[in-house]
């Protein structure tokens, strides 16, 4: 089990528009995707009291209809890479040494050799994007 915990806020608004752009949307929609987080700004609200308003730096919006969407995007490149391995679980001719659901991802697998491929990979890809807390 992969625990991504908090991975929707940990989400790089660059690095998701960079891969926005290789999956190819066209220029207006990751426009006004980037003006969805540019110059976002929130604040917090506890015991009637609320702060003063901070900028939003990355992450993607808790409860916003895109935000499940886009953190698919920003980690579908870990989920190709650990599925063109060719290693983990498999029913038939289906990969499933990967099931995903939100952020939350479990490593399958009947080899331990391939298993740690497999984690290895992700702690990797955790390394790069600031993503997953590998527990075991």
């Amino acid at each position: 089990m992969l625990d991504a915990k908090s991975a929707f806020d940990v989400v790089k608004h660059s690095s998701l528009i960079r891969k926005l752009f290789h999956m190819g949307l066209t220029p207006q929609e990751i426009l006004m995707i980037d003006d969805l987080y540019k110059n976002a700004r929130s604040s917090v609200k506890l015991n009637g009291e609320q702060s003063n308003a901070f900028n939003i730096e990355q992450g993607v919006r808790q409860g916003g209809t895109l935000s499940a969407d886009l953190y698919k995007v920003y980690v579908n490149d870990l989920l190709n890479e650990i599925c063109n391995t060719g290693f983990g679980g498999h029913i038939g001719t289906i990969n499933c040494s990967a099931p995903t659901c939100a952020d939350d991802l479990t490593i399958t697998s009947n080899s331990q050799f391939e298993a740690q491929i497999l984690v290895n990979i992700a702690n990797d890809y955790s390394k790069r994007e600031s993503l997953y807390n590998t527990t075991y």
